[in-house]
């Protein structure tokens, strides 16, 4: 197989696209050279790479387990967010070895739900699950209604105003999502935890995103999540 011209620069990235079912034409690599002329892709990507970089070997080859699956499938509405979100867990990854764990390891997919990530910490173990929040659908179409050139062969995007506070509609979003990765967390039997880690990773809407107090707001929202049994940690994207 001839090398792609970004192979050299995304040496993780083009293992999972050598790796994955090149000729179906919803592999996420087929235009993939063509993303990287965009400098925000650019950006992103050349982070990813850094963050799989540093997978020790043993959880690089778990985790490709885990993602190849997603590389050839796109939603309709929302694309590639399941590989997106997937490759989100390897900042999970990086949260636990920042905390002092080793021994971090993600756990394979099976028919009942799993953890994504266990590690050890000392003599204990502790067990995370990374969840993503998304942009919501109103945004989504927001961002390609404003995409669409008229008939004029120009773009006439909507203005609307920069939101401040956080709407209940993502407090519900947050609230129902830690629910969730608590009970999967709390229903998967393994000896010695200590502790048990819903990481969120929250990605959000662009007219909320632009006011930097709603960071801070959501922030205080996050903590309160947190209870004895499993604590709740956030990154913004």
């Amino acid at each position: 197989m001839k090398k792609t011209t970004w192979s050299k620069a995304f040496p993780k990235l083009y293992e999972l696209y050598c790796d994955s079912d090149q000729v179906n034409s919803e592999n996420y690599f087929k235009e993939f050279g063509d993303a990287l002329k965009m400098p925000l892709a650019r950006s992103y990507y050349d982070q990813l790479e850094k963050e799989l970089e540093q997978l020790d070997d043993i959880a690089w080859q778990e985790f490709k387990q885990k993602v190849l699956k997603y590389v050839t499938i796109n939603d309709s509405h929302r694309g590639y967010n399941q590989l997106f979100e997937c490759f989100n867990e390897v900042k999970g990854y990086l949260y636990l070895r920042s905390e002092g764990c080793d021994k971090i390891n993600f756990i394979p997919e099976g028919d009942e739900e799993r953890p994504d990530i266990r590690a050890s910490y000392k003599s204990s173990v502790v067990l995370m699950e990374v969840k993503t929040i998304n942009k919501s659908d109103a945004e989504i179409e927001w961002v390609r209604m404003n995409a669409e050139i008229g008939a004029d062969g120009i773009r006439h995007p909507e203005a609307k105003e920069v939101q401040r506070g956080v709407n209940d509609q993502l407090k519900l979003k947050i609230k129902d999502t830690n629910f969730k990765a608590k009970n999967q967390l709390l229903a998967y039997h393994c000896e010695g935890v200590m502790r048990r880690i819903v990481y969120l990773l929250i990605n959000l809407d662009i007219l909320y995103a632009l006011d930097p107090r709603n960071y801070d707001d959501l922030a205080v929202y996050i903590q309160q999540q947190s209870d004895s049994q499993v604590e709740v940690a956030h990154q913004f994207l």
